[in-house]
């Protein structure tokens, strides 16, 4: 066999491993992060709806964890200070729990009816919420200059 067969099998079974590596990974991660949010998730549909904006609340930095990443300008910081910034942000954060909790079996099928229907429909509002929650960031950060 020729030289550059070799290096081209080679690189393509490279790839291949670490396609299963990075595969791997991925969902250890996610595994380890629902393991976690499962027994909090669990405990929020039994909370009454202040009891969850508290929750949401106290976690929101948890929640846009990915936001805080990119957060040069210290946007975050206006869910503290800015009123619209804040209930915007805490819809998001609902409908993040949402998600995870109609998306979880073990926990949706504990649920009632009317409850999942509750938690589909804030769910389904993720996208509406998140546009919602850019813009009152936009219009604070407009302000804070």
């Amino acid at each position: 066999m020729k030289t550059w067969k070799k290096v081209v099998i080679g690189i393509v079974v490279a790839g291949v491993v670490g396609l299963g590596v990075f595969t791997y990974g991925i969902v250890k991660f996610s595994t380890s992060a629902m393991e976690k949010l499962e027994p909090e998730m669990k405990q929020y549909v039994k909370m009454t709806h202040e009891e969850q904006d508290k929750y949401v609340m106290d976690n929101m930095e948890d929640l846009l964890f990915q936001f805080k990443e990119y957060d040069t300008e210290g946007r975050l910081d206006l869910i503290k200070t800015d009123p619209a910034v804040r209930q915007a942000g805490l819809e998001v954060g609902r409908s993040l729990c949402a998600s995870v909790i109609v998306d979880t079996d073990s926990i949706a099928s504990g649920l009632t009816p009317e409850e999942r229907e509750k938690y589909k429909q804030e769910a389904a509002e993720t996208d509406r919420r998140n546009d919602k929650f850019a813009k009152e960031m936009d219009r604070a950060m407009k302000e804070k200059k």
